[in-house]
């Protein structure tokens, strides 16, 4: 009876051994897809992002061709253009942000902020290199409206 019972002790141990390893094994593996999945997120977050601030932009521009026609038609001073491009510029941002965000209804804030800041910079280059607009006061502001309004527009699409 008594050699039915015995267990050595070794036995144990290594019955342990192999339990912590488990374990360890397990968490190590979903250590390893929790931090693939957060690389996915932060790649789809960057190409959502430049798609979106891109297409802002775009619609940008759209909407000041036939405005600049409309200007041009009603020969009004180039001190009116800022008046009018920056409100839209935020109105785009708002837009694209918040179609950004809607799909994942998640990061709404750090999108919004991104797509905004994507589009500005677009903006600001097409300024620079093809109507040779310097940077002034026009371009801080068309910044915080951008950002402001890009920031809405992501929160917006959160709910």
């Amino acid at each position: 009876m008594k050699d039915i019972a015995y267990i050595p002790k070794n036995a144990i141990r290594s019955a342990r051994e192999r339990s912590v390893a488990v374990a360890a094994s397990k968490a190590r593996s979903r250590r390893e897809q929790e931090a693939a999945a957060a690389e996915t997120d932060f790649k789809s977050l960057l190409s959502k992002v430049g798609i979106c601030g891109a297409s802002g932009a775009v619609l940008l521009l759209l909407l000041c061709l036939p405005l600049g026609a409309i200007l041009l038609k009603l020969d009004v001073s180039q001190n009116v253009l800022p008046m009018v491009v920056i409100p839209l510029a935020a109105l785009c941002a708002l837009a694209a942000s918040y179609f950004s965000v809607k799909p994942t209804g998640r990061q709404g804030l750090i999108t919004g902020l991104l797509v905004a800041a994507v589009q500005f910079v677009l903006l600001l280059l097409v300024g620079i290199l093809a109507l040779r607009q310097p940077i002034g006061m026009n371009a801080v502001l068309l910044l915080i409206t951008t950002l402001v309004a890009g920031a809405l527009g992501g929160v917006m699409g959160n709910k």
